[in-house]
């Protein structure tokens, strides 16, 4: 679900569609067809930009699906890039790496099999960029995780935080109170951490991106 008012996240999709490259519509579609969620269009030209902007060396996806967002932040970076994206499903992970192998791109992309918070530890550090986009439950969880994990200087950018607009929401709903309540912890944890200059993004379903204030000339001292 889209936060943004209805005829202008129309617009915003049909500009962001008009300039994408062909494989990644069909990528859409085929996500689409299988209802297997990935990013939406806007959010993608977000976490374009800001791949671009920041021309980071190592990143980390939290949340693969079917390599969507990998394909697109490789691109974003250019060649010199690698990216470790983590998927807990062996049918998303399968579909992904043959996407990424279509598009040639192993050699820049490796997908982690297994549960995000089992294989979080096992990574070496630093990334310049980490994009999350899996469970909205975990995220306070995935970003201690990731904390340690984070170069000098490095960006933070979280998927899905305000949860089809129910996060700002008064009470909660049901069927998505445990997500509710999580993002919402999540949310006032991120923004008020002295370490990151944060903000949230009204585009798509909300994102939030945090911007590591550390001097990586005083981080080496």
């Amino acid at each position: 679900m889209n936060i943004t008012q209805t005829e202008t996240a129309r617009y915003l999709k049909e500009i962001a569609r008009r300039k994408q490259e062909p494989d990644l519509l069909a990528m859409e579609d085929f996500a689409q067809g299988r209802f297997i969620p990935i990013l939406q269009k806007e959010a993608g030209e977000v976490l374009r930009f800001f791949v671009a902007w920041q021309a980071p060396q190592r990143i980390l996806e939290l949340g693969c699906a079917i390599g969507y967002s990998a394909i697109l932040m490789a691109r974003a970076a250019g060649p010199r890039v690698h990216i470790d994206t983590l998927e807990r499903e062996d049918a998303l992970c399968d579909l992904a790496e043959a996407f990424i192998a279509e598009r040639e791109l192993s050699e820049q992309i490796t997908v982690h099999r297994g549960e995000i918070d089992e294989l979080l530890p096992t990574l070496s550090g630093p990334y310049d960029f980490v994009f999350m986009d899996a469970g909205k439950s975990h995220y306070s969880e995935y970003l201690k995780k990731v904390l340690p994990l984070l170069s000098p200087q490095g960006v933070i950018l979280c998927d899905n935080v305000l949860v089809r607009g129910l996060v700002a929401a008064q009470g909660t709903y049901r069927k998505h109170s445990t997500a509710i309540l999580s993002m919402r912890s999540f949310i006032e944890e991120a923004s008020f951490m002295a370490r990151f200059t944060t903000a949230i993004l009204p585009v798509g379903d909300g994102m939030l991106i945090m911007k590591d204030k550390e001097d990586p000339d005083e981080a080496r001292s």
